[in-house]
């Protein structure tokens, strides 16, 4: 036949549920919820409380059907292959009646030989689904590991065996404490027929052996696979933005099954990747092809970026330091956790993956931590953080439970990360594998509960931990991916070691969890924070989908169901007594509340950002979310962006002025992520509400690359004395050549505590290509101004403080009708009640 052949099998699928006998249209790739909801089987999922009147979907078999034709001439090839992407998770497939395949992975891929069960014309493929809540209650009760801590605490609806750590199943859907139980199942991704003769690339992996500015020195290695002994010929070529080159032609003998086949090959003068905001991400696309007997058999594509990087730890008078080094560059790690961005993660689209990405890039994030209890994410995510120049922390998915140690367990396990390590090392974005996340923490909590009761099951726990987390995957890692880091657990002070401050990442959830206050932020220091978090309300908008009036209120049944954080919304009304007056309605509620999110994350990003060297990391918990909820996500289920999200669009601006109080002083402290030395000027003022200036000081300041520096301490009673810090704000501005770079405000108060003059905004709105830009001025301070519209669109700027007598503009991006009327203006001192119902708690209702 010559050329091997793929294509997609995407028509024609049906489904139905078993003991129903009409079959329904259904979408491939997909899932049985979404084709139950397209067929109006079933009720919106997200909708108010519908997410409780379909529990009973995990515990229904389904099965799915197409046919699909074969021609004579496909028939003609050696090898046809039937390769599943993914299937989710316990299926049977049938081929013209016969069972060819049973699967038990949701994040392996599935290939099988059928060449001898095909015919020319149509054929029937038939899927059939075990559910997976019933398939993994089996797989649990014929554990070996009978351990008594299998009811879940995560999610409130219903209380049912956790029997997630038993399926290899992405854990979020059977509930999590931001995540519905929708516990799914069906083809979720693509299926493919493959056919091939003689000889196929499996994969092309381009390993990095040298590199340094002046050469690469590189080993593009293929694996191919053929049924018999013979010669061939390997060729690689390689494109970098318009620029074309080749490698001279390899001639090989393969051998009968996988040869291994490295050719190396050096790149004179190579553009190196870097992360964003520290240079340029340019990639590399390569291309091999075989030939035999002078004809091209097969070829693949892939790109990658050339960078090093390497995981510093290095033991210092306190520890142990832990940062990524890219290039020889030390890099602060700004960013976020990141959820899969649906919670049937076939609906991840490439328009999600864009707006949650680029909006990643449009906050000054350098790196995200792709969470354990999800999925491995598709191509076109990692292609993307690529092209951003977002760094990947990649868990792999195990997630705050512990697992079975059993032979078959590993097994499937093994496949599983040999699979996505191949899939996915090319990419540069990804810089460290994680074992876990949180399971050392989660093992030694649970050793401790149940040792009095059953301590014959301690060292069963510790072997399945240590023999999956410490020997396995690091061995796998080892193989098949030695050039990037392998960390056991997130988080974990090192191999074998807990938590702490001293050495490797933290977990910070004093604030939140434990109910201390926001200051906590600047006493918990750690080399590198990757995860603590502040929850807030989404958007009335996105609320408004979800709900009817009678549902919005923060305390009403459906608002606490999308909030599955156990006391949430309870949470988040404490802090808010605490730091801010009592909104007037639901609507200034959820604006304050997002306020409260933002205020909580700038206070920790700076606090972090000012300890660099020491701490050179921190990733919030969370970028996005998988659902339309109540959350810790700066990004809401509709990439909609919180207060937070501007907030720390600032809080990880390259260069930043951080003022901060602590025991009694007040510092100034400039941190530089810039790999130039900044020359220029300190602008420091303390003005009252009304703009009139209480203090000044003026500093030329050089800050050296790539470091932090303080450039002012006064002790706080001296600095404020006859000022009245209720309406007093600090202002620093770093300046070059009368350039603003940029500032930043702090107030001496919590905003309850403020005197805020009643605003008088004048605003000028003009039409541009894109939308709108709006101008903003008044005399007085306005404090946190928020610009909404019931349309569609993107304000580059929101939750902001307009200072008194200057001038801001913010372009709006989005040709809706009606904007200039529907405009909607609010700040923070019109939610506020009259100073006489101030005392009065019932704001609750709109």
């Amino acid at each position: 036949m010559g050329r091997n052949q793929f294509f997609e099998i995407k028509e024609n699928w049906e489904f139905r549920m078993i003991g129903n006998q009409e079959w329904f249209p259904a979408k491939v790739p997909g899932c049985v919820h979404k084709d139950l909801l397209t067929n109006k089987l079933i009720p919106e999922p997200f909708y108010r409380d519908n997410e409780t009147k379909l529990y009973w979907i995990d515990k229904v078999p389904f099965e799915y059907k197409t046919t699909f034709n074969i021609t004579k001439d496909f028939l003609k090839y050696e090898n046809i292959e039937l390769h599943f992407k993914g299937l989710d998770t316990y299926a049977k497939v049938y081929l013209n009646g016969k069972l060819i395949l049973v699967t038990n992975n949701m994040f392996r891929e599935w290939k099988v030989e059928i060449k001898k069960l095909l015919k020319e014309g149509d054929n029937l493929l038939l899927i059939y689904f075990d559910p997976p809540f019933l398939k993994g209650l089996l797989e649990m009760e014929k554990s070996e590991d009978k351990i008594p801590y299998y009811i879940s605490p995560l999610y409130e609806f219903p209380k049912e065996p956790l029997v997630s750590p038993f399926t290899r199943k992405a854990s979020y859907q059977y509930g999590w404490d931001w995540a519905p139980k929708l516990t799914t199942s069906g083809i979720w991704r693509k299926v493919f027929i493959h056919g091939w003769d003689k000889a196929r690339i499996n994969y092309l992996h381009i390993l990095q052996k040298k590199l340094n500015k002046e050469k690469a020195s590189l080993s593009a290695l293929f694996e191919v696979e053929t049924k018999t002994n013979q010669e061939a010929v390997l060729k690689l070529s390689y494109k970098i933005r318009k620029e074309e080159h080749k490698v001279p032609p390899v001639r090989v003998t393969l051998r009968k099954g996988i040869n291994q086949i490295p050719i190396n090959f050096e790149i004179i003068k190579p553009k190196l990747w870097w992360p964003n905001g520290f240079g340029a991400q340019p990639i590399y696309e390569f291309t091999g092809k075989i030939i035999i007997d002078n004809k091209e058999i097969d070829s693949i594509k892939v790109k990658t970026g050339l960078r090093v990087a390497k995981l510093i730890r290095n033991k210092d008078k306190k520890g142990e330091s832990f940062y990524f080094e890219i290039n020889g560059i030390p890099i602060f790690a700004k960013g976020a956790n990141y959820i899969p961005c649906s919670i049937f993660p076939q609906e991840a689209l490439e328009k999600n993956y864009r707006e949650i990405l680029s909006s990643a890039k449009e906050a000054n994030m350098n790196m995200l931590r792709v969470w354990g209890g999800g999925i491995y994410e598709e191509d076109l995510f990692y292609d993307l953080c690529d092209k951003y120049g977002i760094m990947i922390w990649q868990d792999f998915m195990f997630a705050c439970h512990l697992y079975p140690g059993d032979k078959n367990f590993f097994k499937n396990v093994e496949r599983e990360i040999i699979d996505n390590i191949k899939r996915l090392k090319n990419h540069p974005c990804i810089v460290i594998w994680c074992g876990n996340n949180e399971i050392e923490i989660v093992k030694n909590r649970i050793q401790k509960e149940i040792k009095e009761n059953y301590p014959e099951l301690i060292p069963k726990i510790q072997k399945a931990y240590e023999d999956l987390f410490y020997k396995l995957l690091p061995k796998l890692c080892k193989k098949y991916d030695n050039s990037r880091p392998y960390w056991p657990s997130s988080p974990c002070g090192g191999f074998r070691k807990m938590e702490n401050s001293n050495s490797g990442d933290v977990h910070y959830w004093g604030v939140w969890h434990k109910n201390h206050p926001l200051e906590k932020f600047q006493e918990k220091k750690g080399r590198f924070f990757s995860e603590w978090g502040f929850q807030a309300y989404p958007p009335l908008k996105t609320i408004e989908e979800f709900t009817n009036q009678e549902d919005l209120q923060i305390f009403s049944y459906v608002m606490k169901l999308h909030q599955k954080s156990p006391l949430g919304n309870e949470k988040i009304d404490s802090y808010l007594k605490i730091y801010y007056r009592p909104p007037k309605n639901f609507e200034h509620y959820i604006y304050v509340s997002e306020l409260l999110q933002a205020e909580a994350g700038k206070l920790a990003i700076e606090t972090h950002r000012k300890w660099k060297p020491y701490t050179m990391g921190t990733l919030y918990w969370q970028l996005n979310d998988c659902w339309p909820a109540i959350s810790w996500s700066s990004l809401d289920y509709k990439n909609r962006w919180k207060a937070f999200h501007y907030y720390a669009k600032k809080a990880y601006t390259p260069i930043l002025p951080i003022v901060s109080i602590y025991k009694g002083f007040l510092e100034v402290k400039v941190v530089s992520d810039l790999l130039k030395p900044f020359l220029g000027k300190l602008e420091m003022k303390i003005i009252d509400f009304k703009g009139k200036e209480k203090w000044k000081d003026l500093k030329e300041i050089k800050i050296e690359p790539n470091s932090c520096k303080s450039f002012f301490k006064e002790k706080e009673t001296k600095l404020l004395k006859g000022i009245n810090k209720k309406s007093s704000v600090f202002v620093v501005s770093l300046t070059c050549k009368d350039k603003v770079f940029t500032t930043n405000l702090f107030y001496f108060l919590p905003p309850k505590d403020l005197i805020l003059p009643k605003p008088k905004i004048t605003k000028k709105i003009r039409s541009t290509k894109k939308g709108y830009e709006i101008e903003l001025f008044s005399e007085n301070l306005v404090k946190n101004v928020y610009l909404s519209f019931e349309g569609e669109g993107f304000f580059s700027d929101n939750f902001f403080d307009l200072l008194p007598k200057e001038k801001k503009i913010v372009s709006f991006v989005g040709k809706e009708k009606d904007f200039i009327k529907k405009l909607k203006i609010i700040s923070l001192f019109d939610i506020y009640k009259e100073e006489k119902d101030a005392k009065n708690n019932f704001y609750y209702h709109r």
